[in-house]
């Protein structure tokens, strides 16, 4: 079904982009004239800026915070801590103004304060100044709590391997382990020789002795630094403080881009980052859900997953720079990741097969490309930029930010985003193959392993969304899907060969796999609006 979907929509996808209307475009041609420095430069220097506003915003400075915990871990608890500071540095400012009102009602009434009487029997009586001042220091109580909870928790990974702040000592310590290593296999060889030269033998003696030393001196420098910076988190001030925060609107052709940065967010790693979207000026384009619904090329639950995805995650104009995934774009918000290699590039590379003219004017016009190696980027100046230096490029660049963003107004480009979200949340993902384990069929047999497509395993509408909506937001599960199924087929005693009878049995197991404090919110929505029937993704 899904081979027949996707060659149905490739020759429909040309439907659609042919034909007269306000949807409808000439068909993409080929355009092999790569744009040379000078014109990106000329390009670039188009990219105006219509309008700039600044204004004082209470922030906690999340790029600050997470100075050591820039990646964002499994366990949630990055995000579930920040939030929670977020909320209790919102109740000071409605008790200390309740305290003030409280004072207010106590002057105006006179020496002796009296308890005010309800207003009305339906609301509860307005607190005294007493009750008000506790709220106040329950509050400020209840921010300390949540700041030392927060700091013991960046503390708690500050050993890792992705703390920026201990890659040099880290290299260090690598290298000295790795000289130790191979002076202790030198040593250990000539002292296998049936006459040792004694020479030789103390002068890698001492060379090990070095390397130890080395080694030693590493460890104890990662130590120090740890410690330093625990008592740096100690002492830092996480309070809410005044930042600027600047939102200006670019124009791009027939576009325009808004970028906001200083982003308040847990997975904020840059204040420099933007935050931003894009209309066409004087054309409104539509909705993800309303091209959805035109669209001939994808399935109906395919339409109904996609456009409750997208409801979380943006339009097709969406874009983001200030986490760790560098550049973030597009209807599902497809990264580049800290690779590189992130599904941004898979999207851009269909987008750019699929409606080349538009890619080449949206994007290449500019400098901005795509090829296996990541992201490219051609500056004026000739120097032309690959893989994550691509990507760090356009994250700081509000010009080139401005440029991806407008790209998601083209109407060609659009029809090829849901092509693109089609292609590697929904069908690749079902496409894939796991190893499943299977017990072995009598005493006379072994375990076999078999590559089972998730396809037969996964065939309700709901069980689709659930694991296009992870393959979204942490990447395809292949390996709890695997070992969810492993359990399942030995708890069943079940063999590869009746798959298309016990396949969509196994999905509950599965689907729980990939649930567990993920995406709670959005698992809620796809509860209610799709079909859990084993067999009704169509």
């Amino acid at each position: 079904m899904l081979r027949v979907q996707r060659t149905a929509g490739n020759a429909a996808l040309g439907q659609l982009l042919s034909g007269a209307g306000e949807h409808q475009l000439t068909a993409q041609r080929v355009n092999d004239t790569a744009p040379m420095p000078a014109s990106i430069g000329a390009a670039l220097d188009s990219v105006t800026a219509v309008s700039t506003r600044t204004v004082k915003v209470a922030s906690l400075r999340p790029w600050v915070i997470f100075e050591t915990l820039p990646w964002n871990p499994s366990d949630g608890k990055k995000k579930t801590l920040f939030g929670a500071l977020k909320k209790a540095h919102a109740k000071p400012r409605k008790a200390v103004q309740a305290l003030t009102d409280a004072e207010r009602r106590e002057a105006a009434a006179g020496a002796a304060p009296v308890a005010p009487k309800p207003r009305k029997k339906s609301r509860r009586a307005l607190p005294t100044v007493a009750e008000a001042q506790t709220a106040v220091d329950q509050a400020q109580a209840d921010i300390a709590a949540k700041t030392k909870a927060l700091k013991e928790y960046v503390k708690s990974k500050l050993g890792s391997s992705r703390n920026p702040k201990t890659t040099a000592v880290r290299a260090e310590k690598a290298a000295a382990a790795a000289e130790l290593k191979a002076a202790v296999a030198k040593l250990r060889a000539a002292g296998r020789k049936k006459k040792p030269d004694p020479d030789v033998i103390a002068d890698l003696t001492a060379q090990r002795d070095a390397a130890q030393k080395r080694v030693n001196t590493a460890n104890a420098q990662l130590g120090a630094l740890i410690e330093a910076l625990r008592g740096q988190i100690d002492a830092a001030d996480w309070s809410q403080q005044d930042v600027d925060r600047t939102t200006t609107v670019y124009q791009v052709g027939d576009a325009r881009t808004t970028l906001t940065n200083r982003i308040d967010a847990y997975a904020t790693v840059t204040a420099e980052g933007f935050e931003g979207s894009a209309v066409r000026v004087g054309a409104a384009g539509p909705s993800v859900p309303e091209l959805l619904a035109k669209d001939p090329t994808l399935g109906p639950s395919t339409k109904k997953i996609l456009a409750i995805i997208s409801r979380f995650e943006g339009g097709f104009s969406a874009l983001n720079t200030w986490d760790v995934a560098d550049v973030t774009f597009g209807m599902v918000q497809w990264t580049t990741g800290a690779s590189g290699h992130g599904d941004l590039i898979k999207a851009l590379t269909i987008m750019k097969q699929a409606a080349p003219d538009a890619f080449a004017t949206r994007l290449a016009r500019y400098g901005i490309d795509v090829a296996p190696s990541g992201l490219v980027l051609t500056r004026s100046d000739g120097t032309v930029l690959t893989g994550v230096p691509a990507a760090k490029a356009v994250q700081s660049d509000p010009k080139l930010a401005a440029v991806l963003a407008a790209a998601g107004t083209d109407p060609a480009l659009q029809a090829a985003e849901l092509r693109a979200a089609n292609e590697i949340e929904v069908a690749g993902a079902l496409t894939s193959r796991l190893s499943v384990t299977f017990p072995a069929a009598d005493k006379d047999s072994k375990p076999v392993t078999a590559r089972v497509p998730v396809s037969t395993l996964i065939t309700s509408e709901l069980g689709v969304g659930i694991l296009a909506n992870h393959t979204v937001h942490g990447g395809f599960p292949k390996g709890e899907l695997e070992r969810a199924a492993s359990a399942y087929v030995a708890a069943s005693h079940v063999q590869p060969a009746g798959v298309a009878a016990w396949g969509p049995q196994s999905e509950a197991s599965l689907i729980a796999a990939i649930t567990k404090g993920i995406d709670a919110d959005r698992v809620a929505v796809m509860k209610k609006e799709l079909d859990a029937a084993p067999g009704s993704f169509r």
